[in-house]
């Protein structure tokens, strides 16, 4: 495969509330992007969809790589279920294409082969994204702050060094955190707030997300906020207010304007604690005098980037240094940073497709 140009790599990550798509040329620029809200458990329709979009605006390529984290969705009855699922839809999107798809040992199968071992295939998005990192950077942490989840990885010496390998295993090691820029009901964040100077339980009910407080707080731009809101009504701020308030057991009316933005900010403060506790969990990984690159990714990336500034401002810690991963890659100058940040999985699984297709490895 080696002496065939490859021309362009499809690298394609199926979320199950987003789907990324990234176009590489053979130096590694990403030429095209695509970040797509597909609420996969309301139905399969919403995946194959935003696929036939993917095919008809990225065009025709030859070699396709995949992961996936869709799996997880409750629409299917288990993940061995979900990855069969998803496999077969991608293959019948893309009948021409040469489709493989990264495994948890950063292997590339066949979705023939893939079925030996389904679960091989489940949730290794973090790793594409890790190794990707890794290729460039000796010593740091990746995290990745999407729309769900924060992925905290240590890169050490040009190696992944994570401890966990499954989902399982990461949210046992605390390298993979249940808490999102946009989608994490306000419940999961905290079981009591402070509200003008009390501190109140907080309702045990999806009134409210993430994505509400960064509405609340300007930090929501519209190019990001692509995610349902909690129920399902409009993205606006006095919108954002009443869903806030219902988690206190308020309405908007009952408050001013300066109220609700400071319990946006008190619920932020709850975030930022719960992943800079993580990432200080896994800078005390590195021996001492380890110079660490903090490596920022995802749809909240700008969010993280402010967060980790805090952090190394408390540390106080000259050997901590912040690098945005748009500092890592390549891309046309049309394509934005935030856009790089959002779709980093689906860059990084081209980016090793390409280093496969370049080393005739392909199973």
């Amino acid at each position: 495969m080696s002496h065939i140009k490859t021309r362009k790599i499809l690298g394609i990550d199926i979320g199950g509330a987003n789907i990324k798509a990234a176009l590489i040329d053979e130096e590694k620029n990403i030429i095209k992007i695509a970040h797509l809200y597909t609420p996969l458990w309301k139905s399969l329709d919403t995946a194959a969809h935003a696929l036939k979009e993917i095919r008809s605006s990225f065009g025709i390529t030859k070699y396709q790589f995949i992961t996936m984290t869709g799996e997880l969705s409750d629409i299917f009855d288990n993940r061995k279920e979900g990855v069969s699922t998803l496999a077969e839809l991608i293959s019948k999107i893309f009948p021409k294409a040469q489709i493989e798809i990264l495994t948890d040992n950063m292997n590339f199968v066949s979705c023939r082969k893939l079925n030996n071992n389904l679960l091989s295939a489940a949730s290794a998005n973090w790793l594409a994204t890790a190794t990707l990192v890794s290729k460039r950077i000796r010593n740091g942490i990746l995290l990745d702050f999407g729309s769900t989840t924060t992925d905290i990885i240590p890169i050490k010496n040009f190696s992944v060094a994570s401890i966990g390998k499954t989902d399982h295993e990461r949210l046992l090691h605390g390298e993979l955190l249940y808490t999102g820029f946009t989608r994490t009901p306000l419940m999961a964040l905290s079981q009591k707030i402070i509200f003008q100077s009390n501190k109140i339980p907080l309702m045990a009910e999806s009134f409210a997300n993430t994505g509400d407080i960064y509405r609340i707080l300007g930090s929501l731009p519209k190019y990001l906020d692509i995610q349902e809101t909690a129920d399902g009504k409009n993205k606006t701020f006095n919108a954002s207010c009443q869903r806030l308030a219902r988690m206190i057991g308020l309405d908007k009316e009952n408050a001013n304007v300066a109220d609700w933005k400071n319990l946006a900010k008190s619920f932020y403060k709850i975030q930022e604690r719960i992943i800079c506790r993580g990432c200080l969990k896994a800078i005390k990984s590195f021996t001492p005098k380890t110079q660490i690159n903090i490596i920022t990714a995802g749809s909240g990336a700008e969010i993280l980037e402010k967060m980790i500034k805090s952090l190394v401002l408390a540390l106080g810690n000259k050997r901590i240094e912040h690098l945005p991963i748009q500092n890592l890659i390549s891309f046309k100058k049309d394509i934005k940073n935030y856009e790089i940040a959002a779709c980093a999985s689906a860059i990084a699984v081209a980016d090793s497709g390409l280093d496969l297709c370049k080393s005739d490895t392909i199973l």
